[in-house]
């Protein structure tokens, strides 16, 4: 149980700096203003409003290569079956991606997008992690 447990929370941990590191280099292509209050509501959604089409498909495909890796880890440390660790990863991220559309402006597009890519992320992560299949050495 033990070894179930360390997957979700290496799984989740893997995801959620995946998305750090990533946004922090999609920055530096399309950095947030500076003086940006994130407690004023106006000025928030005027920013997300200014942000370009190809800024939010950076953010869709960091947010499909987290859910990806975390979910791999997750499958991968619990040795499955079962799939329940790979699942909360799965699912915590999801509900944090959910978050992130409630608290901020997001185009319905964008939304959308990661409701068809998450799950399909998380799919091809379980799929391929629990297959048997080594690399040559």
């Amino acid at each position: 149980m033990g070894k179930k447990i360390a997957a979700v929370l290496a799984g989740t941990l893997c995801a959620f700096l995946t998305v750090m590191l990533l946004e922090l280099a999609k920055h530096q292509i399309w950095p947030p203003p500076k003086a940006l209050d994130f407690n004023d509501k106006v000025a928030v959604a005027a920013f997300m409003a200014s942000v370009t089409t190809a800024a939010f498909l950076a953010l869709l495909a960091i947010w499909t290569i987290a859910m990806f890796a975390g979910v791999l880890i997750a499958t991968k440390i619990a040795e499955l079956p079962p799939q329940w660790p790979a699942l909360c990863v799965a699912v915590l991220f999801g509900l944090a991606t959910s978050m992130n559309f409630v608290l901020l402006p997001h185009p319905v597009w964008l939304m959308i997008s990661a409701a068809i890519s998450l799950p399909l992320a998380a799919l091809a992560a379980l799929r391929i992690g629990a297959s048997k299949t080594t690399l040559p050495h």
